[in-house]
């Protein structure tokens, strides 16, 4: 890494803060107005991709294609069930950011109980109409008033659109909830993925790929294979966040 060309930039991580320098060089600039830039997380942890994408201003998580997260929580919600208010912040809570999902299922507590110091803000008037009139019809509004509060910011788009959809589809009636989100998941495997300008994802997902960034997160943890794909991603500078310049050995 030591001699490599100008547009290749190795961050050399140290240990007490590695963290750290990884989110940094997540935010790096695309080098021309309105570019794009691929981050390239570690493919077995998903998770951390996650945590990465919520972390970085602008980025969204590149998913895989059977939306696992969505049609498990579609499989076991109830929309009339008695925790079905907290289970959907939970959800929710997982593909946006600044939700407060314990200070939110708190405040409705307080709220049902008139213990409440302030008066409900949108989404917890939502939410509490969805407790006291369950139906998908109040699910969809709650989702909608929840991911419209202020310094919410939703991080993965494909599972929220995709969510949102299916709350439609099952308020109609002619499926239910599980079968509208399996229904979801197969249109999107037809449409292909949402990308946006800046996106996190493992060297699988973003595949096939290109973009003006690539920014590989944990080269050392990738078979020459996916080390491949990650270092020719990116079109115009290539940013590689390792602990030694010797990489792929």
């Amino acid at each position: 890494m030591r001699v490599a060309p100008p547009e290749v930039q190795w961050i050399r991580l140290d240990a007490a803060t590695a963290d750290q320098q990884r989110i940094q060089a997540a935010r790096t600039a695309a080098p021309v107005p309105h570019g794009t830039v691929l981050v390239i997380g570690d493919s077995i942890n998903a998770t951390g991709r996650r945590q990465m994408a919520s972390q970085t201003p602008g980025a969204t998580l590149v998913e895989k294609a059977d939306l696992e997260d969505l049609t498990e929580f579609a499989r076991t919600f109830t929309v009339n069930a008695a925790d079905a208010a907290q289970r959907l912040i939970v959800f929710l809570a997982d593909i946006m950011t600044n939700v407060g999902a314990a200070e939110l299922v708190r405040r409705l507590d307080s709220l049902l109980r008139g213990t409440a110091r302030n008066p409900p803000t949108a989404a917890e008037t939502a939410l509490l109409a969805l407790i006291r009139a369950p139906g998908y019809a109040a699910a969809l509004q709650a989702v909608i008033a929840v991911r419209e509060q202020p310094n919410v910011r939703v991080y993965r788009p494909e599972v929220l659109n995709a969510f949102i959809n299916a709350l439609r589809m099952a308020q109609q009636g002619a499926q239910t909830f599980y079968e509208a989100a399996l229904a979801e998941r197969e249109r999107g495997r037809h449409h292909g993925r949402l990308v946006t300008q800046r996106a996190v994802g493992s060297p699988l997902l973003l595949k096939g790929l290109e973009a003006d960034v690539g920014v590989i997160l944990y080269p050392e943890r990738m078979d020459a294979k996916h080390l491949y794909v990650a270092l020719t991603r990116g079109a115009r500078r290539v940013v590689i966040c390792s602990h030694h310049p010797l990489i792929g050995a």
